[in-house]
């Protein structure tokens, strides 16, 4: 992904990786999962439908 499209990461430590989402997510990835690492204050404009770790379901088609 991070070749052809806007996502990029980071190597935080081996196995551990900041990957930013063309929408301005940062997102955590590391052997227990993916955590959204947005700052606080920094979310974007224009939210996804779902973020990572949300307790709600996301919204039907």
């Amino acid at each position: 992904m991070k070749t052809h499209t806007p996502w990029r990461y980071t190597v935080i430590e081996p196995g551990t990786y900041l990957w930013s989402t063309p929408h301005g997510y940062r997102l955590l990835v590391d052997h227990t999962g993916t955590r959204d690492a947005t700052p606080d204050g920094h979310a974007p404009s224009t939210p996804c439908l779902h973020r990572i770790g949300d307790d709600a379901d996301p919204p039907d088609d």
